[in-house]
């Protein structure tokens, strides 16, 4: 991949993917901790500088990326249950 694709994921729900850097952050409040200014004057600033982190293309907070680990585990382990409890675990 090359230019911007490389930058860029696929926002999944709750997510958000910013046009004008070309990066996807966990939260809402994640994107607008890098979009500064008003009006015509709206820009990106360095995610790094407003304490986010990336991971997988993915900017969060390292607690945001703690809690995303459990969500997804926590999906996993309900799926499996699910799968067992119906006869269909594989």
């Amino acid at each position: 991949m090359t230019g911007h694709a490389a930058l860029c994921r696929r926002p999944v729900r709750n997510q958000c993917h910013c046009t004008g850097c070309h990066r996807t952050f966990h939260t809402v409040s994640g994107f607008e901790a890098h979009w500064v200014g008003r009006g015509d004057d709206r820009h990106c600033i360095d995610s790094a500088t407003v304490g986010l982190v990336e991971k997988d293309r993915l900017w969060a907070t390292p607690e945001g990326h703690a809690l995303a680990l459990v969500r997804v585990t926590q999906i996993a382990e309900r799926r499996a249950s699910g799968r067992a409890q119906n006869g269909n675990e594989r």
